[in-house]
Order: C-alpha cells, then sequence, then structure tokens
C-alpha cells in the first residue's frame, strides 16, 4: 500500500463499514478505525490534488520537483490552486489563479492574475507583477522590482532594495526596511520599526514605532538635488520619529520628533518629550507639545487573508455531477462542465 493510495482508503472504509453491519466488529472498534482511515483518505486526496496540480503546470523548459520545491527554468505556466512546496523561477512564469505555496523565489520574471498566499519567505531579484494580494507567513526581500495590485501584509520583515509598489497598503510586522525605492496608494505600517534610506511615496499614513527617514552617508552632500520622499498622509512613530529629505501633507506625531534638513511638514508636529528641527526645515504651523495618550491608537495587524480552497474534509467527501459525473464544488447550483442542476 503507498501513502497516497486514496482508492485503497476507499475499499478499506467500504470493508470497515460491511464488517460493522453483519456484526463483525462492535461500535466503537469501528469508530475508531473509521476515523483513522478517513484521516488517511483526505490527506491522500491532498496529496493527489497536489500532484494533480503541479502535473497541470505547462513548462516550457525544465522542471525539478522536489521533496519541498519546485525548481522552474525557462518558461512556464501555472493554473493556481494548493502548491504545499517553495516555487522557484528563474525563467518566465505566468500564475493563472489565486495560489497557495510554501514560499516563493523568483530570479527571473513572473506575472500572477490572482492573489497569493506564502507560508513561508518570498524573495524578488528579478521581476514580479501581481494582480492581487501578497501575503507572506515570513520575511519579502526584494532586490528587483516587484509591484502588487492589492495589499502587502507580511509577518516578518519587510526589506527593499531595489524597487516596491503597492495599489495598497504595505504591512510589515516585523519591520520594513527600504533602500530602494516604495510606493503604496495606501498606509505603510508596522508593529516594530519603519526605516527609509532611499525614497518612498505613501499616499496614507505611516505607522510604525519607530519611523526614521536618513539619506545615507554617502549623498549628505548631494541632499537637496535627491528626490524626496512624499507622504501624503500622517507619520505617527509611537516612540519616535526621525526624517528628513521628505515631504510630509499631513501631521508628524511621536514622543521625540527630529526633523532634519530638505524637509517640509504642511500638516502639525504634535511631540512629548523633545522635539529638533534643522534650520532649512519648512514648519507650517507651530508644533505643539500634548500628552502620550492624544498619539493615537496602538497598531494592529490586518486580517489574516484566506484563499478558499478545498479542505481535506471537502476532498474526502467530494460532490459529483449527477448528469456528467464531473467532480464540483459544493454549494453550486449547476454543473460548470455540462450545465446540469445540482439542486
Amino acid at each position: 500500500m503507498t501513502q497516497y493510495d486514496d482508492k485503497i482508503y476507499e475499499e478499506i472504509l467500504g470493508e470497515l463499514e460491511t464488517s460493522f453491519k453483519e456484526g463483525k466488529i462492535d461500535e466503537a472498534s469501528y469508530m475508531d478505525l473509521k476515523q483513522r482511515y478517513e484521516k488517511k483518505l483526505a490527506e491522500a486526496r491532498v496529496h493527489r490534488e497536489e500532484a494533480r496540480t503541479i502535473s497541470s503546470f505547462q513548462v516550457s523548459g525544465s522542471q525539478r520537483v522536489t521533496s519541498d520545491a519546485v525548481k522552474i527554468s525557462g518558461s512556464a505556466s501555472i493554473p493556481g490552486g494548493v502548491v504545499p512546496k517553495i516555487i522557484k523561477v528563474a525563467g518566465s512564469c505566468r500564475i493563472a489563479d489565486d495560489i497557495e505555496c510554501n514560499g516563493l523565489r523568483v530570479a527571473g520574471s513572473l506575472h500572477s492574475n490572482g492573489a497569493i498566499v506564502s507560508h513561508g519567505d518570498v524573495s524578488v531579484s528579478g521581476s514580479f507583477h501581481g494582480d492581487g494580494i501578497l501575503t507572506a507567513e515570513g520575511d519579502v526581500d526584494v532586490s528587483g522590482s516587484c509591484k502588487i495590485g492589492g495589499d502587502i501584509n507580511v509577518t516578518g520583515v519587510v526589506t527593499v532594495s531595489g524597487s516596491m509598489q503597492s495599489d495598497g497598503n504595505i504591512y510589515g510586522k516585523g519591520g520594513i526596511r527600504v533602500y530602494g525605492s516604495g510606493k503604496s496608494d495606501g498606509d505603510m505600517f508596522s508593529e516594530n520599526d519603519i526605516e527609509v534610506k532611499g525614497s518612498v511615496k505613501v499616499d496614507g499614513d505611516v505607522r510604525a514605532n519607530k519611523v526614521k527617514f536618513a539619506a545615507p552617508v554617502v549623498f549628505k552632500r548631494l541632499l537637496r538635488k535627491r528626490a524626496r520622499s512624499q507622504v501624503d498622509g500622517d507619520i505617527i512613530g509611537q516612540e519616535s520619529v526621525e526624517i528628513e529629505n521628505i515631504h510630509v501633507d499631513g501631521n508628524v506625531r511621536g514622543r521625540v520628533v527630529i526633523i532634519g534638513r530638505n524637509s517640509k511638514i504642511e500638516g502639525t508636529i504634535e511631540y512629548v518629550d523633545d522635539l529638533q528641527v534643522a534650520e532649512d526645515a519648512v514648519l507650517e504651523n507651530q508644533p505643539v507639545k500634548v500628552s502620550a495618550e492624544t498619539l493615537g491608537v496602538p497598531l494592529q495587524a490586518p486580517p489574516k487573508t484566506e484563499i478558499k480552497f478545498k479542505t481535506p474534509e471537502a476532498l474526502a467527501h467530494p460532490s459529483f455531477c449527477p448528469k456528467c459525473g464531473q467532480e464540483v464544488d459544493k454549494g453550486l447550483k449547476f454543473c460548470p462542465a455540462c450545465g446540469a442542476s445540482l439542486e
């Protein structure tokens, strides 16, 4: 018996039921064995779906499947679904729909039409364009180019030495570090620290425990000639805000606030303990000393992204069209294959 032979598990369950009905085994033993083999059957169906998904990859080049990774070189097309492995792309790859994987490495070119949920790290040294959201339960490291059509939600640290763009929010629970360029059409926030040594454009707020915008030392003499970072909303640091070479349309708020060279603040600076302002900084309003309670609500993580794929239970008890026999998702009113009514 192979580990993933679901047909054999189906036969065993059938024999168990027959033996129970004939009184050959007692109810307690039957229920115990039934539960065990239903679990094995569910796992077998999941692995069968995994194999089916990987076999549906269309690859012009080479594809290597190991125990923990799928390595693609050349040109490939992936339909989407659940791939419980690390996907490594060294050529050109397109993902047609939502996908869930254990990690993503892009050294070539990747275009995804749907959402991506990675249960591990994501690294981009090539070009990655995603039309949906990106969720990573690890770190995200971008040394190439990354453009995401939705939110970017990261459990670990976001590090950008190349360029990253999001049509939504950028959230890095473990911190955000930008040494290249970044753009967010929403907010940029972290429960840890945000450090920018490159340049960013943020349409919303920047919120973190500590916020620091600093030009690299090598560029200090050319500071006025470099493109300034732009924040259209507020900058809020629960502990401190230290910024330079930046234009802020909103307010700047923190326990300690340091406004460096080549900075312009359109809103109001609100500080608790200390305020330092460079001579050439432009403040449109008089700074205000406030109490710590007025700095804002505690930082909160965004809701967890979930892609609704088939569960092991659903795989163990599939539904079929009564007309054509095609396996269908429960809850559908019509068969997608033949159009027959499923009600």
